[in-house]
């Protein structure tokens, strides 16, 4: 299973939306509510990013390595 960013999924379900506007009742508010959801969970993302110093399913350097023995 490949792991996948939750703003990549509100990507997807945006452009879902898209194709079939004209069909949902409100389509204005539903493009609305997941723009604005996307656009959150992106700057959340970034910030985490920024915060741990890389990036998504990345390690930082030195984790997961064992000591050098000599």
């Amino acid at each position: 299973m490949e792991k996948v960013a939750p703003s990549e999924r509100f990507r997807s379900e945006l452009d879902e939306v898209l194709a079939g506007v004209g069909e949902e009742q409100d389509p204005i508010e539903t493009v609305g509510r997941l723009g604005a959801r996307l656009i959150l969970q992106q700057v959340l993302e970034d910030e985490v990013t920024e915060f741990l110093g890389r990036r998504r399913y990345e390690r930082a350097e030195g984790d997961g390595q064992s000591p050098q023995w000599t």
